[in-house]
């Protein structure tokens, strides 16, 4: 009898397309998502885990601290919190344990140690520092030191995932002794001038509103000269009226204060309001706007200081609120103002008083409060979604179109509790932060029709760092992005974790038909690829034939990477690149039958090194068609 061929074949699914939570289960794109949390979609394709953040005082603790890993063989026991003694030297381990050729390894915290004995003694009363750093120790001297080892002159060959299991334990000593912005209450606002962060937060007894700066020996009090109330949100403009660099400066207002000018030295800014506590700033046309209410009104040119509408300050009243002010491109070169409410969108022609021109351009959609932001093109939330805001060549040179369908149901139930927006500008990313810490990132890409929203896709932050966010370009070039807590922590991004607690995340496929939707299918293999430049582990979950999520098919596959090579269980894969980057390749072997296939690729880990998703390979047979 003639042995039968089995016929098999492969699709590529691309990981692109985001979060989809509107569109029907059986036309969702391959590649989108039905579920996911904390990964967004890289600039160059794939899906990757979002970025962590760890707390920020401007010290260098983990220098300070002086962390060292060694190699020791010991005669006595040693235990993590026992005081190590060489010569003149004190430290403290903070970690001891087997490495993977079964040496022994240390990880001190303290002084230098050098190659040869030591001593250690029990600690049992906690260490002191004196203006964060070392001053001494204490330990029960009953206890007696003993003699407990040597050191060896050997480098540590730590594994990536032992090294960031000791850099988050070492991070961990140093965490404790990094400050909160003095004061009460969450963080009011964050900016930064000439490289340096400031804050502001309410008083100790909450009656006024301070102004901090970090140093490498934590928050500064800055001396503004004026007494500011408690309260209050605060926007940041960075610009120049003059031309001459050197007059560059941070412009800024809260909503209860006089608007400010700070260059080094804090200056208010009086426009003759009776209530002169504008809510949002901007420069345009080389003129200072601020919104009182629904009154917008600007200095006199480049002079934002003068308010006189005999030296060229002005005034127009859109109706409503203002919710955001902001400085868009036309499509003939010319600048233009976007002014919002909640329910109206207004566009401001002209470059001064002779030919401003506030015109209407949508009367029955407006935007969600500081939520526009320029990103190749406008972008805002509205109670459509997240609408785009493009230059044309027709009357009025601009065209709204909504971007955002595919979580918009998401977009309806959150709206009103936007809390701020950022961009990423290196990544091309507009973000939407909310209060409880959720965030939606939107990959924006260009095509020859212009830019749109690649996909969109949520964070959860935790809860205690939602009070303020700031983007913000340094002086090296770079971007750095700074969150602000309710309990007055400030956090930076970066890192491989949410300041030491860990990052779990999920992506959770559609299903997919492979373009046969009535032929039953055995699916054999799949070949994931991703790049990773450390240490990475996952779990895959498959489903079949749109099961719910909670009813796993095949369950707990684990693949785990190093940044030597690549271990799923125990085998070992090669690995391949790509302009310069590891694509590693992972293959589960799948079972069963169905019509339609799906996948969960999830995790939780606060020493992952950053990795991407690019796509799979699914390897299947087709059996028949469903009667």
């Amino acid at each position: 009898m003639p042995i039968q061929s089995v016929s098999l074949k492969s699709t590529y699914i691309a990981f692109t397309g985001g979060l989809d939570v509107a569109t029907p289960p059986f036309y969702a794109a391959p590649g989108t998502l039905r579920d996911s949390i904390n990964m967004v979609e890289s600039p160059m394709g794939g899906y990757e885990r979002v970025k962590g953040y760890r707390r920020y005082d401007g010290q260098n603790i983990l220098e300070t601290l002086g962390s060292q890993t060694l190699v020791v063989t010991l005669t006595a026991p040693v235990l993590p919190g026992d005081i190590i003694i060489q010569d003149e030297s004190t430290a403290i381990c903070i970690d001891i344990r087997l490495d993977h050729h079964g040496r022994t390894i240390m990880t001190v915290i303290g002084d230098a140690l050098a190659e040869g004995g030591f001593l250690a003694y029990t600690q049992t009363n906690i260490f002191v520092w004196d203006h964060f750093y070392w001053d001494d120790f204490f330990w029960t001297e009953s206890a007696g030191g003993v003699p407990a080892g040597d050191i060896l002159p050997i480098v540590p060959d730590l594994t990536r995932q032992i090294a960031n299991e000791l850099q988050l334990i070492t991070a961990g000593a140093a965490r404790d002794h990094i400050q909160p912005v003095p004061g009460s209450g969450g963080i009011l606002g964050l900016f930064v001038w000439a490289g340096v962060l400031y804050a502001f937060r309410n008083s100790d007894d909450g009656s006024e509103a301070w102004l901090y700066h970090v140093s490498t020996s934590g928050w500064q009090k800055v001396d503004t000269g004026v007494t500011l109330l408690a309260g209050g949100r605060y926007e940041f403009i960075y610009t120049n009226f003059t031309g001459d660099p050197q007059q560059s400066a941070v412009y800024g207002c809260d909503g209860v204060n006089k608007a400010f000018r700070f260059d080094g030295s804090f200056t208010q800014i009086s426009t003759g309001m009776a209530e002169d506590s504008p809510n949002h700033i901007c420069e345009h046309a080389n003129h200072l706007f601020l919104s009182f209410g629904a009154s917008l009104q600007w200095s006199a040119v480049g002079l934002p200081m003068i308010w006189k509408t005999s030296q060229g300050a002005g005034e127009v009243v859109i109706g409503e609120q203002i919710t955001n002010l902001l400085t868009i491109p036309g499509s003939d070169g010319t600048q233009a103002l976007l002014v919002t409410g909640e329910d109206t969108t207004s566009i401001l022609y002209g470059t001064g008083n002779d030919d401003f021109q506030l015109r209407t351009f949508r009367a029955n959609a407006g935007a969600v409060a500081r939520s526009a932001k320029n990103l190749e093109q406008t972008w805002m939330l509205d109670n459509f979604g997240i609408t785009a805001l493009a230059t044309t060549q027709a009357y009025g040179n601009f065209a709204g179109t909504t971007s955002s369908q595919r979580v918009d149901p998401i977009l309806v139930a959150r709206r009103n509790n936007l809390l701020d927006t950022f961009i990423r500008r290196a990544e091309n990313k507009y973000c939407l932060l909310f209060t409880d810490g959720y965030c939606l990132v939107c990959q924006v890409r260009h095509n020859n029709k212009g830019a749109y929203l690649a996909s969109v896709m949520p964070v959860q932050y935790p809860a205690h760092i939602v009070t303020s966010v700031a983007s913000i370009e340094m002086p090296d070039g770079g971007e750095a992005v700074f969150f602000g807590s309710a309990d007055g922590m400030v956090y930076r991004e970066g890192g491989n974790n949410f300041d030491g607690e860990e990052i779990e995340w999920d992506l959770t496929f559609h299903y997919n038909t492979i373009k046969s939707p009535n032929t039953v299918k055995k699916f054999r293999k799949l070949d994931l690829d991703y790049l990773s430049d450390g240490f990475f582990d996952a779990t895959i979950n498959t489903y079949l034939d749109y099961q719910d999520k909670d009813i796993v098919y095949q369950t707990n596959n684990h693949i785990s990477s190093e940044s030597q090579g690549f271990y799923w269980d125990n085998f070992h894969w090669d690995n391949f690149f790509w302009e310069g980057e590891a694509i590693r390749k992972s293959r589960v072997e799948l079972h069963g039958n169905g019509r339609a296939w799906s996948m969960r690729l999830h995790g939780k880990s606060a020493i992952n090194d950053h990795f991407a998703l690019s796509g799979a390979i699914i390897l299947f047979s087709p059996t028949r068609d469903r009667r």
